[in-house]
């Protein structure tokens, strides 16, 4: 499993991207659309590493099996266990 989740990137899922759209949308609204754009960019570049390297995320088995977070900036990430994103 190990080797496998290094071997190909994590995607993005569906709701990922509806959750960048609904931020984007937000910001855009309070700010600007470039404002908006910048920032939806650093949260994706903040999380890259871990969609290739998803063993990297601390672990969080108190809070679910399998669980692993990672930070970027204010923003946590949730990662499923790798068994559900590989539909084992």
């Amino acid at each position: 499993m190990r080797e496998k989740a290094i071997s190909q990137p994590l995607p993005l899922r569906l709701t990922d991207a509806a959750g960048l759209a609904e931020i984007w949308v937000h910001i855009s609204s309070e700010a600007s659309e470039a404002v908006a754009s910048r920032f939806v960019t650093a949260i994706e570049a903040a999380f890259e590493p871990v969609r290739h390297f998803p063993l990297v995320a601390p672990a969080r088995e108190q809070l679910a099996p399998g669980l692993r977070v990672t930070f970027g900036g204010t923003l946590t990430r949730h990662l499923p266990p790798l068994r559900a994103v590989e539909g084992t």
